[in-house]
């Protein structure tokens, strides 16, 4: 069981860093400041891009920050 510890540890540290780096470049970290999200494509499907649910669409962090709060 340490070594899945371990890697639930070191996933975790991966994704402080990840929102610290989007925190310091004011963008959401969930669509990496762009405010939409893609999903998927498959060979035959094809789906616009959609708001980003975890900033409603702007982008930044402060919107990601106030919708985490929620």
């Amino acid at each position: 069981m340490a070594v899945m510890d371990r890697h639930k540890g070191t996933r975790k540290l991966l994704y402080q860093r990840r929102v610290h780096r989007f925190e310091m470049k004011d963008k959401c970290p969930d669509c990496r400041g762009r405010g939409v999200t893609r999903p998927v494509i498959h060979e035959f499907f094809y789906e616009p891009a959609s708001p980003c649910a975890s900033c409603e669409g702007e982008g930044t962090y402060k919107a990601w920050k106030q919708r985490q709060r929620r």
